[in-house]
């Protein structure tokens, strides 16, 4: 699932809730809602339980030793 495939406001919610999070701890992370790329391969192998957000961090941020970080969360049937 992409954030763009969130099919109730309310889920819609927790994804953008879930971005303000990881951004309140990490003020200068950029979140990046749909990480993948928009192809026939890429789209087959998505689950559609879960949701994948990728966070950039700037190269200047010392304490990380790599300057993306890939999240999945795996949402329950109440949920979706």
């Amino acid at each position: 699932m992409q954030a763009s495939q969130a099919l109730t406001p309310e889920l819609a919610s927790k994804i953008d809730y879930l971005a303000v999070l990881f951004r309140a701890e990490f003020c200068d992370a950029r979140v990046d809602l749909n990480p993948w790329l928009i192809d026939a391969e890429t789209q087959r192998q998505l689950d559609p339980h879960s949701i994948d957000l990728s966070f950039h961090f700037s190269r200047g941020n010392v304490g990380l030793a790599c300057a993306c970080v890939l999240m999945q969360i795996r949402f329950s049937e109440r949920l979706l």
